[in-house]
């Protein structure tokens, strides 16, 4: 460590505090009371993203506090831009005087990967207050820490617009469905109306294997959890596996090519993407509904997209009475009114997903360099290596 680091624990240099999650009943996608933040799956980049509000909040974090996972997945971070309710899936790290908040913001980032590992329990991976209150911090005079700091901000500025190239191709497939079908709710074309019950073959979600978390390993089938299914697409790079044995156990929740899953409960409700592999090669749990279109009636890609359209989301989240729960039941799944092109307008867009995709891969791959670039930088910022 260089010379003027000095080793505190953050509870010395910071104040923590922990969520807490009101009653179900304040909660609301109309925008009244508080944005309530719930976990990892309401952060962004920097700033969380508001999905649903709270107008009887319990616990309320300010701006500029950090927020930190506390649960599984636990230890992202992101840094609070309004005053808002936080649940408890979340803490608050507010900075006290002679402390840089970007500057502690970073260090909890380059720390990540180690936190992560003391995240602990059966059924969801937890980190207490008192284990973030006593961690260590090298922490330098306040203008050093504001130096690192804004050394960080800049490279993480490269990162963002990398990210914000990415969204753009994104928006692009979302654009062409709308030229191609028009409006999810609005239907400017007149296209058939129909449920997802009417054109599927099988809605289900998956199953928890017995004993949880215990059965996870490195490798082996993939177990696919709700964090995995963003919008339109699937992230694997933390997923789960379970053995060949554990799979065999559970073949009910087996997901076949072209299967469209949707996350049916928590603070990720809504999110949906389809499934490219071998039949019978992953699994889901509970948190997860699987939808297997039937191929003579709906392609997984157009289900997919029209399921994910702001504006389809804003009203099955709103419409919904299980919502104000966050979770959907399978009843409510097949009901889902959906307007149906004739198939083979639908196959026409499914040839544009796969080349975006494949952009998107390449765009992802660049992605993932800057980031494995900005790691080390990072790690060398609190070894003293960036500045005088």
């Amino acid at each position: 460590m260089k010379k003027g680091f000095e080793i505190r624990t953050l509870g010395e240099v910071c104040e923590v505090f922990a969520g807490q999650s009101p009653p179900s009943s304040p909660y609301n996608f109309d925008g009244r009371g508080l944005p309530f933040f719930q976990g990892k799956a309401d952060f962004g980049m920097l700033y969380p993203r508001t999905r649903v509000w709270c107008d009887a909040p319990t616990k309320i974090a300010q701006p500029n506090d950090i927020l930190i996972s506390v649960r599984a997945p636990v230890v992202p971070t992101n840094l609070c831009s309004t005053e808002a309710s936080i649940g408890r899936g979340l803490s608050a790290i507010r900075a006290k005087n002679g402390t840089d908040v970007m500057y502690v913001l970073y260090y909890l980032r380059a720390i990540e990967p180690q936190l992560s590992t003391q995240g602990r329990g059966l059924t969801f991976s937890t980190i207490t207050q008192s284990e973030i209150r006593n961690l260590n911090i090298p922490l330098p005079p306040l203008p050093i820490q504001k130096q690192i700091a804004a050394i960080l901000e800049k490279a993480d500025a490269a990162r963002e617009k990398r990210r914000q190239a990415n969204q753009l191709t994104e928006q692009f497939l979302q654009s062409a469905f709308l030229e191609m079908f028009g409006e999810s709710v609005t239907n400017p074309k007149g296209w058939k109306k129909t449920s997802i019950g009417d054109i599927s073959s099988h809605v289900s979600s998956g199953s928890t294997p017995l004993g949880g978390e215990s059965t996870y390993l490195p490798t082996g089938m993939p177990f696919i959890r709700s964090q995995n299914v963003q919008m339109n697409r699937l992230d694997l790079s933390d997923v789960a596996h379970i053995s060949q044995e554990v799979h065999n156990g559970m073949k009910r929740t087996w997901v076949k090519n072209g299967d469209v899953l949707l996350n049916i409960t928590g603070a990720s409700i809504g999110r949906v993407a389809f499934f490219k592999g071998l039949d019978d090669s992953a699994n889901v749990n509970q948190h997860v509904c699987i939808i297997r279109p039937m191929k003579s009636r709906a392609t997984p890609a157009y289900i997919s997209f029209f399921i994910s359209m702001p504006s389809y989301q804003s009203v099955i989240l709103s419409r919904n009475s299980g919502a104000t729960r966050q979770a959907f039941n399978f009843e409510q799944v097949r009901a889902f009114q959906i307007h149906l092109p004739p198939l083979p307008e639908q196959q026409k867009f499914a040839p544009l997903v796969e080349k975006v995709e494949e952009l998107r891969g390449k765009q992802r791959e660049s992605e993932r360099e800057l980031e494995n670039l900005f790691q080390s930088l990072m790690q060398r910022a609190f070894r003293g290596e960036l500045v005088q």
